[in-house]
């Protein structure tokens, strides 16, 4: 978490400005608002020209807020939606939702790497929170595995036998053949 480094530049910025009105390379010295003690837990106080700046100690319990009297959140900087902390830490993890893993949630499960497609020369395609099957001709379902067919029963006529015709790579087309190997009528 990047807080660390955050903290120290804030400090180090403060330090300075401190030191060049202390130098009196700043304005003239107003009333100093570190008299009244506001800082808490063991914050250090930084007279800030008309204002103060609290310092707020690190660990192993951690606050904020203007006076450091509130326990820190660490979601509050997380990167992630889903996010627990425990209170006056920097410590803060992650719940993904469906579908996505990692320290932040931002990685895309592969649903494919478990090969889902069973299905003989099908192509499982990877997708947010899922998966899809490519299914060769013929074969459908969630896993390639059912076989399909665009006959519908009593579709032939004059006992007629029903035949899936590939088209242009798709099962569109059913033709109905009279015993005998004539054709008797086509649909599409």
């Amino acid at each position: 978490m990047d807080l660390g480094r955050v903290w120290f530049r804030y400090q180090k910025t403060m330090l300075i400005t401190m030191m060049m009105f202390k130098l009196g390379l700043l304005c003239t010295a107003a009333a100093d608002k570190c008299l009244s003690s506001p800082c808490r837990n063991g914050a250090t106080c930084l007279d800030n020209l008309d204002d103060y700046v609290c310092l707020c100690p690190k660990g192993p319990v951690w606050f904020m807020g203007k006076n450091c009297e509130e326990l820190l959140d660490a979601c509050i900087t997380a990167p992630c939606s889903n996010c627990t902390s425990i209170p006056g830490t920097d410590h803060f993890s992650c719940h993904c939702p469906a579908g996505f893993t990692g320290l932040n949630c931002t990685e895309d499960v592969d649903e494919c790497q478990s090969n889902p497609c069973d299905g003989v020369r099908s192509l499982c395609v990877n997708r947010a929170n899922g998966y899809s099957c490519h299914c060769p001709l013929g074969l459908g379902g969630q896993a390639c595995l059912e076989n399909v067919t665009t006959c519908a029963e009593g579709l032939c006529q004059h006992g007629g036998i029903c035949i899936d015709v590939p088209d242009n790579g798709i099962l569109v087309s059913v033709c109905c053949w009279l015993p005998g190997g004539q054709v008797w009528e086509q649909h599409r």
